[in-house]
């Protein structure tokens, strides 16, 4: 078994367990249907490492290798549009459409050009570098920009920025003089092991966004008085116990205010 097999097994395993954790994590938490999104982005991203793997064994390459490039790009530009959505923000539809339709026309050009050249490399790249920008760019223009969305913000960057790195690579080590070559090459063990890792580590960040959310949302629902918005007991007593902290060592003052409103039931009533 050559390396690169087993790290397509890998990619794929991998990819799958993010799609099935995303659903379950949606389909268990009613407020967190748009979820759903990242266990799609991820199902749809099986299909090219599935593809690379079967593409060797059949005797027509060709649909193997469309559905290789178009299910990554299109994995990573619904990645973004499911950031979008999980922040409650519009979808960039007409950069996502406009780069996808960019990787159409230049897989169309490419398509029998001489691989292990720089300029098809290069231009094979480009288009997963502009998709794999998106979500990083969702992330710093539609999020709250909280350290963990800032991580994996610059964790999407790191990943476009691989995809400029490859070329040099297939040049110097050669991505075979086919496509049904390429996966016994060291080339392809060295890009599904990089790109694997890079996604794995961006679909942990989005798993612990997401989970943070829940956890957030859960703290605000157990502190809060639904009917007014305002602080329960619980709720008042972990801000009291946050005042009183910050103002050990010091020689501030707290006080607390209080109110008793006459005939408070007729107005919750």
């Amino acid at each position: 078994m050559h390396g690169a097999v087993f790290a397509l097994v890998v990619n794929i395993a991998v990819a799958i367990l993010f799609a099935t954790s995303f659903a379950i994590i949606a389909f268990t938490n009613p407020t967190h249907r748009s979820v759903y999104g990242f266990s799609q982005s991820y199902a749809i991203g099986t299909i090219t490492p599935l593809s690379e793997l079967l593409l060797p064994l059949s005797r027509w390459p060709e649909p193997f290798m469309i559905s290789s490039y178009f299910c990554f790009m299109a994995g990573l530009l619904a990645m973004s549009a499911a950031l979008s959505r999980f922040y409650d923000k519009r979808a960039p539809w007409g950069a996502i459409a406009g780069i996808f339709c960019g990787a159409a026309v230049m897989r169309w050009l490419l398509w029998g050009g001489e691989r292990n050249t720089m300029p098809y490399e290069l231009f094979f790249q480009l288009s997963f570098v502009a998709a794999s920008a998106m979500p990083a760019w969702v992330l710093f223009r539609q999020s709250p920009r909280r350290p963990l969305e800032i991580a994996t913000g610059i964790t999407f960057g790191i990943v476009a920025l691989h995809f400029l790195v490859k070329p040099f690579l297939a040049v110097a080590f050669g991505s075979g003089r086919s496509a049904s070559e390429y996966i016994a090459s060291t080339y392809a063990l060295m890009s599904q092991a990089s790109t694997g890792i890079l996604l794995t580590a961006a679909g942990l960040m989005i798993l612990l966004i997401t989970l943070q959310s829940i956890v957030r949302e859960s703290q605000v629902a157990s502190e809060t008085d639904p009917l007014s918005g305002l602080a329960n007991r619980r709720g008042f007593d972990l801000r009291a116990g946050q005042a009183l902290e910050r103002t050990k060592g010091s020689e501030l003052p707290v006080s607390v205010a209080t109110f008793d409103i006459d005939h408070f039931k007729s107005i919750n009533d």
